[in-house]
């Protein structure tokens, strides 16, 4: 979970809703985890929905943060 949201700055909320819509958590008891994200089900779900899992799905260079001069916002 804290990769996922380290990698997407994506809330644990929101990751673990879509984790559950999708239905490939895996309620543990042993292994000091609560869940675990189930590989096989993460498959068979993208095998249904025509997902491929090798592709890129988003543009990395999308998310890139670009830096506005201070001066040029002031002087608006």
């Amino acid at each position: 979970m804290q990769d996922l949201r380290e990698k997407t700055y994506i809330v644990p909320e929101d990751i673990i809703a879509t984790l559950q819509a999708m239905d490939v958590l895996e309620q543990k008891k042993k292994g000091g985890a609560d869940a675990v994200i189930n590989k096989a089900r993460v498959r068979a779900w993208a095998d249904t929905h025509k997902v491929d899992l090798k592709a890129i799905p988003v543009d990395p260079d999308a998310f890139v943060v670009r830096e506005v001069s201070r001066s040029v916002s002031e002087e608006s």
